[in-house]
């Protein structure tokens, strides 16, 4: 973690050192089933609950004086986090429980088919609302602002949570108060680090595939794989300003669009 103190003198600017004093800590639940070849049907899912605590994950450095305000989840926190996948062949087919005496193209047609999956639900990750300028005449940039109420979450990519100063706040939640503000200039805001939570991830991705034997050495191999096959996006951290007018608004995405992609392979 790296200290920052100002000088009273304006010509030695900002003195900087690190300071090597602070931890971090994690603890989590965590929990794993898996199942294999049950009826054809692979499947692996894990959780985890979890609380990650530290003073500052990218080592950014802060006042010194604010140490203590910077004492909280770290960047990377994700209270609830889990992930599933399987994978499945399909029981028609030659040999199979349905359509067993298949032959000849129904069986190359029908036949042979598999599905995997995977899922992933997470809670979202922190971030920390701040002002714009020097408001406390350090040379430091992001500063706390104070806190004034409970902060209202509205949810909308162009208002994720309640800033005054942007109208699409006032539009969509018109009896919401601002729960920040600027403190008095020369002073620090009571803020603290990382209380507020950026969008969760829901996604899931598929792929059904077949191969198609030739002989008993050569096969095609065909894959259909759609990713975020749901097309359900996940907003990345809003803009965490509370004294400006694109405060609190969503300009982009952790996850792409639904992509779909198809593959043919040939083995010999």
């Amino acid at each position: 973690m790296t200290g920052v103190q100002t000088c009273a003198l304006p010509i030695w600017g900002t003195f900087v050192y690190a300071d090597f004093q602070e931890n971090g800590f994690y603890d989590a639940l965590q929990a794993k089933y898996e199942a294999r070849n049950w009826h054809g049907l692979n499947t692996l899912l894990s959780y985890a609950y979890s609380k990650c605590i530290d003073s500052g994950t990218t080592q950014g450095g802060t006042t010194l004086l604010l140490l203590s305000q910077y004492r909280g989840p770290c960047d990377y926190d994700l209270t609830q986090a889990f992930a599933g996948s399987f994978d499945y062949a399909l029981p028609i087919g030659k040999g199979q429980q349905f359509l067993g005496n298949a032959h000849g193209f129904v069986n190359q047609a029908l036949g042979g088919w598999k599905m995997t999956g995977i899922v992933t639900l997470r809670t979202g990750l922190p971030f920390t609302p701040v002002i714009n300028g020097d408001n406390a005449n350090t040379g430091v940039g992001s500063q706390l602002p104070n806190v004034t109420g409970t902060p209202t979450y509205v949810g909308q990519p162009s208002c994720w949570f309640y800033v005054a100063l942007n109208p699409s706040c006032t539009a969509l939640a018109p009896n919401a108060a601002s729960a920040f503000s600027v403190p008095a200039a020369y002073t620090y805001g009571d803020g603290a680090r990382n209380t507020l939570r950026a969008n969760g991830l829901k996604q899931v991705d598929f792929t059904i595939m077949k191969v198609f034997p030739i002989g008993e050495k050569r096969l095609f191999q065909f894959r259909a794989e759609m990713f975020n096959i749901l097309n359900h996006p996940t907003f990345s951290a809003p803009s965490a300003a509370i004294n400006s007018s694109s405060g609190g608004q969503v300009s982009s995405t952790l996850n792409a669009a639904r992509i779909i992609q198809l593959a043919l392979k040939f083995q010999f």
